[in-house]
């Protein structure tokens, strides 16, 4: 069965969040910082801040779409934290 992962990538630009979710966590980074996703692209570098590793594209989706919803880096943060998403970086303003 392949991994999923939902991601949270935050910009080292200006510290905004973008949220996803890939079967090949590495590539889709390098794909975004490489400027090929058209909102990603304006706000390079970007960075792995959390991510969640789950067994299906539909779970995989599914909270991409929940956290897509969540408005405010306190409530992101809480998401995060109440699913067990694997911390990488914080935020550095």
């Amino acid at each position: 069965m392949e991994s999923f992962y939902v991601y949270v990538l935050i910009s080292r630009k200006d510290g905004r969040f973008y949220f996803g979710q890939t079967a090949d966590l590495t590539l889709r980074l390098q794909h975004h910082n490489a400027g090929h996703s058209t909102y990603t692209a304006k706000f390079v570098p970007w960075e792995i801040f959390a991510f969640k590793v789950v067994d299906s594209r539909k779970v995989a989706m599914k909270l991409e779409k929940q956290l897509k919803n969540c408005k405010g880096h306190q409530r992101i943060e809480h998401f995060l934290s109440i699913h067990h998403f694997q911390k990488v970086i914080g935020p550095e303003k």
